[in-house]
């Protein structure tokens, strides 16, 4: 570039020592220039900054520069500079004490400037204040000095150009004779290649080396060190070295060895205690199935007999024996469900469920309890929250029972009160916040803990006067945490405790279209309760179904109210009473009610809630015609049934879209296989019912010689059967009617129901499918649709489906005529609230369904289950010792088959499980699976007994 050719601001031309002049007054080092006898020529700007004086006391003292030089160093820069003739340029570092004190470090760079004849002229300089980098340097000194470890640092030749005072320590010698060396001076030539190797593994990657290595010390002790490699970068940031630090770990290592060889001795005990724990596990599991199955009998004959009449004084015996037998039951299970905690086995079974039918339903087992304390039994769920949930349900009642069983244990007056609330949503799943409160005796702050641990509770004392395993509280724990919440407790001493717990359930979607409550809307009705915050709870579920809801707090109010909305003409048509009020109690205003002359008062319907049951109430009901006795808190689903069926109005979710008008049907000759007793006596009834003609196969071999022999109108074909199944038997009728070119009609039942089902009875030759539990109607039309083109055999009158009697489907929920008998004792005995625990392991609405309303054939369904559920356990049991897949598959099929008839659904799940993992499980997996399965079928047989008992005397 043509520095002449450089134009000022103004277009004026800089000159050549104008352009050099400003370069230099820009630059951030210090410049300057001497004459060779040290006069001061020239000196930019920067000399402010460096000598802390303005330039023109600078310039005017030409001392001024060797005066500012720190004492220390004044002998050494001048020395040097006396030398620059000889060296020509030199470089020196040396500090700068300012007028006011502080002190900067310069790196000074000076060189004599020669002329053109090459003689000395000038002395220049460029200082640059490194002050900075000094700073660096000693804070970094002063780390690895402090460091307790040892720090060298070495070149890309692997020569040390640092080490701190612990290394020099090390290795026996001052810095100065370690300078320079590499680790084959210093080190055995063994260990001083394996270090040669590590410095160039960081060099080659850049990355950090850790490890214990063994090091060699001065006087030949060998130790062990462990050791941090890795790059130094220079400030193009190109690695220019390796440093590393390391320190003597030798008793550590010598530790850690001792500790692995402990460690390998407790791995062995480990695994003999963790084999000794399995074989307890097992050992409880047995025990405890072992005694249920007893139990359940006992429990079961023992609940027999208090529907008998017994004298007080055995009904007595029998009520402690039963207690007894509960409580034994109870530990059982919390027994077993703690060792399948220890096992890591407890698992959730997640399946579609109604969150307010759980937790009502939950809590109405333990209403007797709290009602026989005279507690208030409460439960709220709130109203935004979506009712079908995808879960364990009957792990979400085992941890509420356990809430609440705990609540009734330690509370003597007061209520219990179960909120369920939302904490928080997302488009596929919720998370409830489910709390228990109660006004009992609480807990001390520093024992609150505690009831959370195994077979601990509040005080000592607690389990001599209140009983309990003290496994409760530690389950529900595990139980929450599977289903990803947590569980806390508040509580103080003289008021109450709260237990809360969270949970994540999925959400059914589409949720199910809700029960039609349009013709409730504007229905008055008058709640009378002297709780208030019942009377809240009842009032807000019923104003959601658009009920205009009065709420009063006593009988006198009650009274009071009913007659001022007769005299304004605008009369209640329905009242909901508590049964246990003071003064007055429900009894009391139901009987006043009845005496009044004023019919729009008499004729009122009444529905009574009682926390309390009490022998004699639901005759004292019935007498005074009360429309329907419910146990508190009422289950949010059966209210609403109930309201809607007394104020007049059916569940119109309940009526088939094709309304009540009777369909006709041909008589057919029926070929029924079937090898399941129950299943088979409900299909002859059923058949039987609308004249058909039925002949029984018991299975698939039967049921080909039969169609050998004679000609049927359509085959109703089991799937899973002995000896041969019902799709092998479908191809092989098929064969040979291929030859004979006749087609006779089959349809396929079974309890599977899963996909691909109904697909491969289809491919095997089948025409239609249906799934058990038989729905009659269902099953009427398929038939039809099969035969519709077919040319009948010896055919009768068509047979209508209208029921003989017209009321034999009603519901037995709700006594359609309190003060009159309907020839069946099933209402009132699921209106006894034992018997209704015990009835609760079936649907009798199902099963009454499946009977036609028959209760003569409902009983002698119960007797045949009985038997036939008690020979499907043996032979499963014996196939899973043998390990024999297809038997237990096919009892599992059976049973759940036969089960359905009943509405078992806990014992259909269980049974559908087994039948599901009966290939894939070994022993272990289905013996605790078939436990679960026992226990459910102790449950409902049982209700079975109970059942077939009753419907025998009535």
């Amino acid at each position: 570039m043509d520095l002449g050719s450089l134009h000022t601001a103004k277009d004026q031309p800089f000159t050549r020592d104008q352009l050099v002049r400003t370069l230099i007054n820009a630059a951030r080092h210090l410049v300057w220039c001497t004459s060779m006898d040290g006069k001061l020529l020239y000196v930019n700007r920067v000399a402010e900054r460096v000598y802390g004086r303005p330039l023109k006391e600078l310039t005017a003292d030409p001392d001024y520069w060797l005066d500012a030089i720190h004492p220390d160093d004044r002998e050494t820069v001048v020395a040097n500079l006396d030398n620059l003739l000889e060296k020509k340029h030199i470089e020196q570092d040396y500090r700068i004490v300012r007028p006011n004190g502080s002190v900067i470090w310069l790196h000074d760079r000076v060189s004599v400037v020669h002329d053109a004849n090459r003689k000395p002229k000038f002395v220049g300089g460029i200082g640059t204040d490194i002050s900075a980098i000094r700073e660096s340097e000693a804070l970094y000194s002063s780390l690895v000095e402090c460091m307790p470890m040892q720090v060298v640092r070495k070149d890309m030749k692997g020569k040390v150009v640092f080490g701190n005072e612990l290394y020099c320590q090390s290795m026996g010698k001052p810095l100065e004779e370690l300078v320079g060396k590499t680790d084959f001076d210093l080190f055995p030539k063994d260990l001083a290649k394996k270090y040669r190797q590590d410095d160039r593994r960081v060099v080659k990657t850049g990355k950090v080396v850790n490890h214990v290595e063994a090091h060699e010390k001065a006087d030949g002790e060998r130790v062990y060190m462990e050791t941090f490699k890795g790059p130094v970068y220079d400030a193009a940031g190109n690695i220019s070295g390796i440093q590393i630090m390391f320190w003597d770990v030798t008793q550590r290592h010598q530790a850690e060895q001792e500790v692995r060889a402990a460690k390998e001795v407790a791995e062995a005990a480990k695994e003999m205690a963790e084999q000794a724990n399995q074989a307890k596990s097992e050992f409880l599991a047995n025990m405890s199935h072992e005694i249920r199955t007893p139990m359940n009998g006992i429990i079961g004959m023992t609940e027999l007999l208090l529907h008998t009449t017994p004298t007080s004084e055995q009904r007595d015996y029998l009520n402690m024996v039963k207690q007894s037998a509960d409580s034994l039951l109870r530990l059982l299970n919390d027994i077993l469900d703690f060792s399948k905690i220890e096992a890591g086995k407890l698992d959730l079974d997640h399946h579609p469920f109604s969150l307010r039918d759980c937790i009502g339903q939950t809590i109405q087992t333990l209403g007797c309890r709290a009602g026989g304390k005279g507690l208030e039994m409460l439960c709220h769920v709130t109203p935004e929250i979506p009712d079908m949930l995808v879960g364990d349900a009957g792990r979400l009642g085992q941890i509420v029972v356990n809430l609440v069983g705990n609540a009734i244990k330690f509370t003597e007056q007061g209520e219990i009160e179960v909120v369920v609330q939302l904490e928080s949503s997302s488009e596929d799943s919720v998370d409830l916040q489910i709390s228990v409160r109660d006004t009992g005796i609480g807990i001390p702050p520093d024992r609150q803990q505690a009831v959370f641990e195994s077979f601990r509770q509040a005080d000592a004392s607690t389990n001599r006067r209140f009983g309990g395993t003290g496994l409760g509280l530690t389950i529900s724990t595990q139980l929450v945490e599977l289903m990803n919440g947590r569980i806390w407790v508040e509580s103080e001493v003289g008021t109450g405790t709260t237990f809360h717990f969270t949970a994540r359930f999925c959400i059914v979607d589409p949720q199910p279209t809700p029960v039609d409550t349009e013709a409730l809307h504007g229905v008055p009705v008058l709640v009378v309760d002297d709780n208030a915050t019942s009377r809240s709870i009842l009032d807000e579920m019923l104003r959601q179904w658009g009920l205009a809801v009065t709420v009063v707090a006593d009988g006198q109010e009650a009274l009071t109210e009913l007659q001022r909305a007769a005299a304004d003409g605008r009369p209640y048509p329905l009242v909901i009473l508590d049964s246990v009020m003071q003064p007055m109690d429900g009894f009391a205003i139901a009987a006043r009610l009845r005496q009044e002359p004023d019919a729009a008062l008499s004729d009122c319907q009444i529905i009574m809630l009682s926390a309390a049951v009490k022998a004699g109430d639901v005759e004292q009901c019935r007498q005074l015609g009360v429309a329907r006795y419910m146990q508190k808190p009422a289950v949010h689903s059966d209210l609403l049934k109930t309201i809607l069926k007394t104020t007049g109005h059916s569940d119109s979710s309940q009526v088939s879209p094709k309304g009540n008008a009777p369909r006709t049907y041909r008589k057919l000759k029926v070929l029924l296989a079937e090898d399941g007793e129950v299943n088979r006596k409900v299909a002859v009834g059923l058949l039987s019912h609308q004249g058909h003609e039925v002949l029984v196969a018991e299975d698939g071999v039967e049921a080909v010689a039969a169609l050998d022999e004679q000609r049927f109108d359509i085959v109703l074909m089991d799937v899973q059967m002995p000896n041969m199944d019902g799709i092998e038997a479908t191809r092989l009728i098929r064969e040979k009617e291929h030859e004979l070119d006749r087609h006779t009609p089959i349809v396929a039942m079974t309890a599977g129901a899963m996909k691909g089902d109904e697909e491969h009875c289809l491919e095997a030759g089948m025409d239609g499918y249906i799934a058990k539990p038989i729905d009659p109607e269902k099953l009427y039309d398929l038939m039809e649709r099969c035969v519709s083109d077919k040319a009948i055999g010896p055919s009768g009158d068509p047979v209508s489906d209208t029921p003989e009697d017209a009321n034999a489907n009603a519901s037995p929920d709700v006594e359609r005529d309190p003060g009159k008998r309907d020839g069946s004792e099933l209402t009132e005995l699921m209106n006894d609230p034992a018997a209704a625990k015990t009835l609760s392991a079936i649907d009798m609405e199902t099963a009454r369904k499946r009977c036609r309303g028959n209760d003569s054939q409902l009983r002698i369904l119960a007797e045949t289950l009985i038997g036939e559920a008690t020979e499907l356990m043996k032979s499963t049991r014996e196939a899973v010792e043998s390990h024999d897949v297809q038997t237990i598959r096919r009892s599992a099929h059976s049973l759940k088959g036969a089960a359905s008839v009943f509405g078992a659904t806990d014992v259909v799940d269980c049974a559908l499980h087994l039948e599901t993992i009966a290939e894939s499980a070994d022993v272990a997996q289905l013996n605790a699976q078939l436990d679960k399965v026992d226990e459910e079928v102790g449950r409902l047989v049982a209700a079975l007994i109970l059942l077939s008992k009753q419907n025998a005397e009535c």
